[in-house]
């Protein structure tokens, strides 16, 4: 994915890093986006990890997801087919705005019938 970024963008610093800790200064930036990352963290410990250490290195958090609806587990296991053909579980969960931005103490800036997105200032 490194290789395709920086063919699209070139000149732009690129970052890989196991996480968390961020690898970059407190206060580093203004804002954090996640976009379908937070719905995969397990437990609620390693989520308020992923949470505090964003806000460490920003002074806002933005968190874009899946929204749950009828018919959808909240949170389940699910099995992924990649275009090279192997097979992976992964945890997924489903978030309604309101839930959502009660776990992240924020503000719901968007709530549609796909996506919830939460701030967090």
């Amino acid at each position: 994915m490194l290789e395709l970024a920086r063919a699209r963008a070139p000149g732009v610093e690129l970052v890989l890093a196991d996480v968390p800790l961020l690898p970059f200064a407190d206060g580093a930036f203004d804002l954090a986006f996640s976009s379908n990352v937070y719905s995969h963290i397990e437990t609620a410990a390693a989520r308020a990890e992923f949470v505090a250490d964003a806000l460490r290195v920003s002074r806002e958090l933005v968190v874009l997801e899946q929204a749950w609806r009828l018919g959808r587990d909240q949170e389940s296991w699910e099995l992924r087919r990649l275009l090279d053909g192997s097979e992976h579980r992964v945890f997924k969960r489903y978030l309604a705005a309101d839930e959502l931005a009660r776990e992240l103490e924020g503000v719901v800036v968007l709530a549609s019938a796909e996506f919830v997105a939460v701030r967090t200032p």
